[in-house]
């Protein structure tokens, strides 16, 4: 349950200096910031504070963070729901069960996927260079706060998350049910973002995902090294198969697997998870 804040007063301090901004009537604010050369891959910290409108007082503040990845390394792109936390999401009355009676550290992740993930994080590099992730889905920001401390209980990559617009209450029973378009909008800005990366796709295909990949793939094929789609909906599989085959034809691996063992056995056997010395 969550109340945004329109036209709240926004200050920014990076690198000493300072910008401001203001909310727009979803809660959310967007900000350039000033940068005098390009950074350095590393991770950096930005200073956010919650002024009043009037006289200037210090509201709140928080500290954020700027990823800039090492070049050419790779990146992960990975759904939440039915990917790596279990959901249910073609049941809505399941779904909604969970939500409402379990917390971030009830809920559990599939068998295997921590391992998978943690391996990936490492892939071709070292553990002082990790390989950055980014959680896309179609769940509302209402749930980062429960995302972030499922991923850090799990010991899942620590990683960027960008969800769909905050929901009010009486729309609870849609959670993660739509918007999927701005989920390939979300995943367009990742890749834009990012052009000297070699991007993995992690999904599921109790919904959208394999459409979602099969069209980046369509549009970004020189960016995508690699799909990796769980099979929850068994019923699916025979039309899922076939828009998987479409990504194959293109040369780029493909992982439809049922249990997470399978997708890091894959992960192995194409090179992705060779581990250099150090790591």
């Amino acid at each position: 349950m969550i109340k945004t804040m329109p036209d709240a007063w926004i200050q920014v301090n990076w690198q000493g200096k300072v910008s401001e901004t203001h909310t727009e009537a979803d809660g959310f604010f967007v900000i350039d910031l000033p940068n005098d050369k390009p950074l350095e891959p590393g991770d950096y910290t930005v200073d956010v504070a919650l002024i009043s409108k009037n006289d200037r007082k210090l509201l709140d503040t928080a500290t954020s963070h700027i990823v800039i990845p090492e070049v050419n390394q790779f990146a992960f792109i990975s759904d939440i729901d039915d990917t790596f936390l279990i959901s249910h999401s073609e049941s809505i009355l399941k779904r909604l069960k969970l939500l409402l009676t379990r917390n971030a550290y009830s809920r559990k992740p599939f068998d295997g996927v921590v391992k998978h993930y943690q391996a990936l994080q490492l892939a071709q590099t070292t553990a002082d260079k990790p390989n950055p992730f980014f959680y896309v889905s179609s769940s509302e920001w209402n749930l980062y706060d429960f995302i972030k401390k499922f991923i850090e209980k799990n010991e899942l990559p620590d990683g960027i998350c960008l969800l769909n617009q905050i929901q009010n209450l009486s729309k609870i029973l849609k959670s993660g049910q739509k918007n999927h378009a701005s989920k390939f909008a979300r995943i367009v800005r990742i890749l834009e973002a990012y052009p000297t990366q070699r991007f993995i796709l992690l999904g599921d295909d109790s919904q959208h995902d394999p459409y979602i990949y099969s069209s980046l793939v369509k549009n970004f094929p020189e960016l995508i090294s690699g799909v990796y789609i769980r099979c929850v909906g068994k019923q699916r599989k025979q039309v899922v198969t076939a828009e998987l085959d479409q990504i194959s034809g293109r040369d780029i691996p493909v992982c439809y697997f049922l249990h997470s063992s399978e997708a890091l056995k894959h992960s192995e056997s194409i090179g992705l998870t060779y581990m250099k010395k150090g790591a």
